[in-house]
C-alpha cells in the first residue's frame, strides 16, 4: 500500500491506526529538526562569510612581499655581477632597502632573509639540501612575518 493512502485511512479502520500516529509524531520531530538544521546551516554560512571577506589589507600585504621578493633579487643579481662595492646602484638600493623596511615595519611586518641561523621548518622551506649542518646556507626567495605570525616561509638551501 502507498504510503499516502495508508495516510488517508480512517482511524479505526485495522490495526495500523496505531502505526499511523507513530508515523505523524515522527514526521513532526523530522520537520523539527529540519528547521533546526536549517537554522545551524545558515549560522555557519554566515560564519564563512565574515571568514572568507577579503581584508581590505591583503592586498597591501601581498604587494608589499611581492615588490620585497623583487628588491631581494635584484639585490642578489647585483651581488654576483661583481659590481665594486659603495658604487653609485649599491647606494640607491641601499637606499630603497632602507625605505622597504621601514615601510614593512610600519605594518608589523619582517622579513626572512638571515643565513647562517639553524633551518627552523615554521620559518624555513627546505629547497635544496646540500652536505653538512642544518644551517641555512642561502636564502632562495624572503619569507615574511606578520605580527608574529609566518605568512610565507623563506625558500632556502640547507
Amino acid at each position: 500500500m502507498k504510503f499516502f493512502q495508508f495516510i488517508k485511512r480512517e482511524k479505526g479502520q485495522d490495526s495500523r491506526d496505531g502505526n499511523l500516529d507513530v508515523l505523524t509524531q515522527e514526521l513532526k520531530a523530522i520537520k523539527k529538526s529540519l528547521r533546526k538544521q536549517g537554522l545551524l546551516l545558515e549560522k555557519v554560512e554566515q560564519s564563512l562569510d565574515r571568514q572568507g571577506q577579503h581584508h581590505p589589507d591583503t592586498d597591501l600585504y601581498e604587494a608589499l612581499m611581492d615588490f620585497a621578493t623583487s628588491l631581494f633579487l635584484l639585490e642578489q643579481g647585483i651581488s654576483s655581477a661583481g659590481l665594486p662595492a659603495g658604487g653609485e646602484i649599491q647606494k640607491a638600493l641601499y637606499m630603497v632597502q632602507d625605505k622597504l623596511h621601514a615601510l614593512l615595519g610600519k605594518y608589523n611586518m619582517e622579513m626572512i632573509k638571515e643565513t647562517g641561523k639553524p633551518f627552523n621548518p615554521a620559518y624555513h622551506e627546505c629547497v635544496r639540501r646540500s652536505d653538512g649542518d642544518d644551517s641555512v646556507k642561502l636564502i632562495v626567495s624572503p619569507g615574511f612575518i606578520l605580527n608574529g605570525r609566518v605568512l610565507r616561509p623563506a625558500k632556502v638551501i640547507v
